[in-house]
């Protein structure tokens, strides 16, 4: 009887037998994290978890800042409440960053590249505009950076842990997209302390027929 009575009290915990919140914002805020590697998926994570929910919905508070999509944890992709994204970043990534020593040695990433890879970012896409993956490459490419092979991937997943960006929302002709963190002027509340992700570098889903946009500055 008690392996039932775990089992039901996880499920209730998880918020899939007893859902007891109504937005998406809220679900992964009490989650902590919803494993997103898969977009789709991450989808239906939370949708899992909502009465009545739909994909509109959801993607509808990716799109308005409420849950970000990105590397916090293991360096892998989560759905993170956006109250939450910045000191989880603070937190976790100078340890994820440390495990990846030898492929940044590996793709010759060091912060003379980085930086002028955010400056080349920024310059280009500081006034709100959308970039795909191969578009921003081509950026990096004429600022003298390489991104030949597996290096620019990589360049883009270290920023993303220095908090420079994080997956957007998709867009109709573009389910690989990306976004702004423009307008997330608004304060999150998460334990009672205000905090929200001032300024990001946005990357939506699997690295493929993507866009970006940007803002200048980072986490702080």
């Amino acid at each position: 009887m008690i392996f039932l009575d775990l089992a039901r009290y996880r499920l209730s915990n998880q918020q899939i037998a007893r859902p007891k919140h109504q937005n998406p914002s809220d679900v992964v805020a009490w989650m902590g994290g919803i494993q997103a590697q898969d977009y789709l998926g991450a989808l239906w994570a939370i949708g899992l978890r909502l009465p009545k929910a739909t994909e509109p919905e959801i993607e509808r508070a990716a799109a308005d800042r409420l849950i970000v999509r990105t590397w916090p944890m293991r360096g892998t992709l989560h759905w993170v409440a956006a109250a939450d994204v910045r000191w989880m970043l603070k937190l976790l990534a100078p340890g994820v960053i440390a495990s990846a020593t030898a492929r940044f040695l590996k793709y010759e990433i060091d912060t003379d590249t980085l930086r002028r890879c955010e400056k080349a970012l920024i310059r280009s896409l500081q006034k709100g505009g959308q970039l795909t993956r191969e578009e921003i490459f081509a950026v990096l490419s004429r600022s003298g950076v390489s991104v030949a092979g597996q290096r620019g991937y990589h360049i883009l997943w270290r920023l993303a842990q220095e908090g420079l960006i994080c997956f957007g929302s998709r867009r109709a002709s573009n389910p690989l997209s990306f976004s702004s963190m423009n307008g997330c002027q608004r304060t999150g509340t998460r334990n009672g302390t205000k905090s929200w992700p001032s300024s990001l570098i946005v990357i939506s889903s699997a690295m493929a027929r993507q866009r970006f946009r940007i803002l200048p500055g980072g986490l702080g």
